[in-house]
C-alpha cells in the first residue's frame, strides 16, 4: 500500500518571498556592496553568488512543492490499525 506523491500546487505567496530575498541580495551588492567591499574589490565573488543562487532555488522548490500531510486523512483500519488514505 502506498500514498500516492502530492502533485505540485502554485504558491505565490512563495514566489513573493523568494523574489523579495533576491531583490533585497541585488540591492545589498549594487547598493551597499561597492561602499562596504575593500577597495578594487567585487563585494561578491562568483561562488558565493552562485551559493547563493543554489541556495535560493532549493528554498523555492522546498517551499513551492511543500510535502505537506494535510490532504491524508487517517481512518480505521478493520484490524484496528490505522492506515493514510488520500
Amino acid at each position: 500500500m502506498g500514498v500516492a506523491f502530492p502533485a505540485w500546487e502554485p504558491h505565490p505567496e512563495v514566489w513573493l518571498l523568494v523574489g523579495l530575498v533576491v531583490v533585497g541580495y541585488w540591492i545589498a551588492i549594487v547598493r551597499l556592496g561597492p561602499s562596504l567591499a575593500p577597495d578594487r574589490e567585487r563585494p561578491v565573488s562568483a561562488r558565493q553568488l552562485t551559493w547563493f543562487a543554489l541556495g535560493v532555488v532549493a528554498m523555492w522548490v522546498a517551499s513551492d512543492w511543500a510535502l505537506i500531510f494535510s490532504t491524508v486523512r487517517l481512518r480505521r483500519g478493520s484490524a484496528g490499525r490505522t492506515r493514510a488514505t488520500v
